[in-house]
């Protein structure tokens, strides 16, 4: 798969931003998969232009992020349900 460097560039600097700085490899690279769509090759290849190991990240499905709103979504519609 070929590496979209325009998303590359915007990790490098995203990564590279001081407010991010403290937050952990896993964190960054969870943000930009799941809030940048961006490939784990992607986001190696971002870790790898500032000199910082990259995550190992757990793949996409098991992501907290995406269950998360699932279920509150479920949970937003039971109280309408519940109310007549």
């Amino acid at each position: 798969a070929k590496l979209r460097e325009e998303l590359v560039q915007n990790a490098v600097k995203f990564l590279s931003h001081p407010s991010v700085k403290n937050a952990t490899a896993e964190k960054k690279g969870s943000f930009l998969r799941d809030h940048k769509a961006m490939t784990v090759e992607e986001i190696n290849e971002a870790f790898s232009r500032i000199g910082q190991p990259a995550p190992s990240l757990p793949p996409p499905n098991a992501s907290s992020g995406s269950a998360a709103s699932a279920s509150s979504t479920a949970v937003a519609t039971r109280p309408a349900a519940k109310s007549d």
